[in-house]
Order: structure tokens, then C-alpha cells, then sequence
């Protein structure tokens, strides 16, 4: 398996969905900041998938770091998360998959 591969194993083996990693290790800057908003706007087949997400970006996307307030943020990923607080800061959305969307957070 290649290393790119082996590296989204962690986020697999709770059935995350791994486009939205990929596609914000290649968009969010390396000094750019970003925050995790986890909720239930997804279906998922596995009570821990939720709970992984937001520890998983953050190893994956490291060196970039990942904040606690998403307005506070450069960028969010969202995971069935809520994003209507902040719909007017949000710009160069791309959702991934139903329920799951990275976005640029204006300020």
C-alpha cells in the first residue's frame, strides 16, 4: 500500500470519509488555521466515526493548526456539522459529500 494510502488508515478504520483531508491538505495553507464542526448532519455506520474526525485532521493536516472556535478559524471542515452561524464568512465552499464540506472562513 502506499504511503499516502497507509497515512488515511487511521481515519478508515472508523469509516471516515477521507476526501475531505486530502482535499484540505492540499487547499489550507501550511500556516493557515482551521477547526473541526462535527454534528449530526451525516449518517455514519459506526458510533465512533464522529469522535475521530477532529483527531484525525489533526494529525493529518499537521503542520497546520487546528482551532477550537471555528470563527477563529481560516478554514472549516465541516462533518455533519451546523455552518449556518457562520453562512456569511464562508466563502470557496466545496462540499465533498452529502453532509461534509470544507470551507474558507472570511474575517
Amino acid at each position: 500500500m502506499p504511503a499516502d494510502q497507509r497515512e488515511l488508515l487511521g481515519a478508515r478504520a472508523a469509516d471516515v470519509d477521507t476526501r475531505v483531508f486530502v482535499e484540505a491538505r492540499n487547499r489550507i495553507a501550511v500556516d493557515e488555521t482551521y477547526a473541526v464542526v462535527v454534528g449530526p448532519n451525516i449518517e455514519v455506520s459506526l458510533a465512533s466515526t464522529r469522535d475521530a474526525v477532529a483527531p484525525f485532521a489533526r494529525y493529518y493536516l499537521l503542520p497546520r493548526r487546528q482551532v477550537p472556535e471555528p470563527e477563529n478559524a481560516d478554514w472549516v471542515i465541516s462533518f455533519g456539522g451546523d455552518l449556518k452561524p457562520l453562512e456569511t464568512r464562508l466563502r470557496d465552499r466545496l462540499p465533498i459529500a452529502p453532509g461534509i464540506e470544507l470551507a474558507r472562513v472570511t474575517r
